[in-house]
Order: C-alpha cells, then structure tokens, then sequence
C-alpha cells in the first residue's frame, strides 16, 4: 500500500468487482431485480443479441416512446422554472432541472453560484 491508499495497476480505479452495476440491457431494470429469461441459445441473462428481430424491433420502439415522453416532461418541468438573475449584471439566465452546477451568466463572463435553493422542490 502506497503513501496515500491502495496502489492499483495503471488503468484501473478500484477493486475489481467493485464497478457500479449496470442496468439489464434488455428489461433495463438492476441486476438483482431483473427476472429477464436466460437465452436458449448461450445461456446469457437479458440477452439482446439473440432476440428475435420482431421483440427486438417493438421493445426499440416502446423505449423510443419511452424517451420522447420523458424528455417532454423534462422540457415541461423546466418552461415551470423561473429565470435565475445574474447577481453581478442582472441577466436573465435560464435554469435546467438535470443541472446541479453554477449558470454560466454570458453577458458577464462570470459564473452564477447563488442559483440553488436546497428548500426549493422542484428539483
């Protein structure tokens, strides 16, 4: 063990097997919530590659559905947000629900870090 914590090899970050989990590809729920089939032909859990064309062409389009209804409703919740002002130039700047990082203000080149209100409930 090096001067400040573990030495790993280069290229690696953490232990191995310690990597955040993925969601299944198929059901996209986490691992130890998916209850996908197990392929007959290589015996993967939530396999994708073996789908028939057909299941494989309408889960596309149900995630597709999926998305543009979330995304709508993101663009829907932040036309809600009220503009934050600027505290040096007063600009209007426009808020992002998904964004949890100071505005950028491009009238006075400076950035905005009195944006977030840890009360407020929209976020």
């Amino acid at each position: 063990m090096g001067i400040f914590g573990w030495d790993y090899p280069p290229g690696c970050s953490s232990v191995p097997g310690d990597e955040p989990e993925t969601p299944c590809v198929l059901c996209g729920k986490d691992a130890d919530d998916c209850t996908c089939p197990e392929c007959p032909t290589c015996s993967t859990i939530g396999c994708i590659e073996h789908l028939p064309t057909p299941e494989l062409l309408s889960r596309y389009e149900r995630s597709s559905c999926l998305f543009h209804a979330h995304k709508a409703e993101i663009e829907r919740r932040n036309a809600l947000l009220p503009a934050v002002e600027c505290g040096k130039c007063k600009a209007k700047l426009a808020d992002d629900i998904r964004r949890d990082d100071p505005l950028w203000c491009p009238s006075c080149q400076t950035w905005e870090w009195d944006w977030f209100n840890p009360s407020d409930e929209r976020r």
